[in-house]
């Protein structure tokens, strides 16, 4: 039931904030990517938010909607459970990390911020370049 209606999303063109509401319901305890410290990183590197993080939360939603498919019945139910507790906002750890996304991409879409490049930085980027 779940998975046909999620089955029909359309992850290549969400907005960011459905990509991360599909990213955050469908996290995995002890997954390889951990969402939670990827999100507390934008707190330095803000600029992950657009650079990279976009890119690696479609190719997991994109996969776990997949095995959604055969999911149990059990997991769905969680879904679902999970799904209203965002939705009516009681999900007081959802709250939190949206709020780091909206504070990372209100500093990368400020004219008046710049990223600085540290020394270390900017020395991996010319071996990168050879």
């Amino acid at each position: 039931m779940l998975a046909n209606k999620m089955a029909n999303i359309d992850v290549d063109n969400c907005d960011l904030k459905t990509l991360f509401i599909l990213r955050f319901m469908l996290d995995r305890v002890q997954d390889i990517s951990d969402l939670n410290a990827d999100i507390h990183d934008l707190q330095s590197f803000p600029e992950r938010l657009e650079s990279s993080y976009i890119a690696e939360w479609r190719a997991y939603v994109k996969r776990e909607l997949h095995q959604l498919k055969n999911a149990s019945s059990q997991r769905q139910t969680k879904l679902l459970e999970r799904l209203e507790s965002v939705g009516n906002g009681k999900d007081a750890e959802f709250e939190q990390l949206q709020n780091f996304i909206n504070t990372a991409l209100k500093v990368n879409n400020c004219a008046s911020v710049t990223v600085m490049t540290t020394p270390l930085k900017s020395y991996v980027n010319y071996l990168l370049q050879l």
